[in-house]
């Protein structure tokens, strides 16, 4: 992934590559444990790149 470049992606870039909707995300972090939001500057949504990126490979082991 492209993100993965970076400390920090915000949750656009998340939904532009993951190919989800903004609402899916918030899904995955109220009930699946995804990576903690932390607020940016102004209104700017970031989570941490590498927590991403391990909460996805765990997602996809308990999915096979």
């Amino acid at each position: 992934m492209h993100f993965s470049d970076f400390t920090y992606v915000t949750r656009g870039k998340l939904v532009e590559e993951l190919h989800v909707t903004k609402r899916t995300i918030r899904q995955w972090e109220a009930l699946r444990g995804f990576s903690k939001l932390l607020l940016g500057s102004g209104r700017v949504s970031l989570n941490k790149t590498p927590e991403v990126a391990t909460w996805l490979e765990n997602s996809k082991e308990t999915q096979q």
